[in-house]
């Protein structure tokens, strides 16, 4: 790409298509190539040539410019890349778990001792079961990218076939890769899980963040509407059947 007006010649990414010395708005070439190699490392010929700087990179894309890298892996129906991406880094981050889980002091239950089964993911890993790991992430990738595009369905934001939602799940499988730290890596991976599918659904299937994040959790919020339901249906059943008059607003009077 050259810039036609100080003729700067630049292989890389330019933001809108600015010249990276001089600032004018002329770059000659395929701009939009340009773009794609820039922001998705990962899918590039280089990434062969420097696949751990491809993988930083893409990485570093995914949180930092999330909106323009899945707007970008949504142009492109390549599945393999994507498929490693996600596996390598989420195999990285299974062995640290696994790691992890045997030093007690580095577990997460020392930070958060009454966090129940929170942590209960890293008693499950063992050495042995680390020879699986690549089915379970198989596994994991496939249902969670159909529970997604399931739920894009129900709600009718569904804009791309089931391939693109599936890439996504796989780019944002790369937030695995911060289980490698001790004691908050399993909830700070588990958070940038969901910020990375969020947008992720957001820019691939063209729709807010903010109805990517219900589509996310919709189920939870039925789930908890119908244990409250459920649950204050039994409460006035179990008044009826006793015998004794329950007056619902008694919790609310003054002792």
């Amino acid at each position: 790409m050259r810039c036609s007006r100080c003729g700067f010649e630049s292989d890389g990414y330019t933001l809108n298509g600015n010249c990276s010395l001089c600032g004018f708005f002329g770059i000659t070439g395929d701009l939009s190539a340009a773009n794609g190699n820039g922001i998705v490392p990962w899918e590039t010929e280089s990434a062969g040539e420097s696949p751990l700087r491809a993988l930083a990179e893409t990485l570093r894309n995914s949180f930092f410019s999330s909106k323009r890298f899945f707007s970008k892996i949504a142009g492109n129906s390549s599945i393999i890349p994507a498929l490693i991406y996600g596996m390598a880094l989420g195999s990285i981050g299974t062995c640290a778990t696994a790691l992890w889980s045997n030093f007690p002091s580095l577990s997460f239950e020392t930070l958060f001792p009454n966090s129940g089964n929170m942590g209960g993911f890293s008693d499950a890993v063992s050495p042995g079961n680390l020879i699986a790991t690549p089915i379970i992430l198989l596994a994991q990738l496939f249902f969670f990218a159909l529970y997604l595009h399931t739920m894009l369905f129900i709600t009718r934001s569904v804009k791309k076939p089931f391939l693109f939602t599936f890439k996504t799940a796989c780019y944002s499988f790369g937030a695995m890769i911060f289980q490698v730290f001790p004691l908050i890596g399993p909830m700070f991976s588990l958070f940038a899980l969901m910020y990375l599918t969020v947008s992720g659904v957001g820019s691939v299937h063209e729709i807010s963040r903010k109805r990517a994040l219900l589509v996310l959790l919709l189920p939870i919020l039925f789930l908890t509407i119908a244990i409250t339901i459920i649950g204050a249906m039994a409460i006035l059943a179990a008044g009826i059947f006793s015998g004794t008059r329950m007056d619902p607003f008694s919790l609310f009077k003054p002792r």
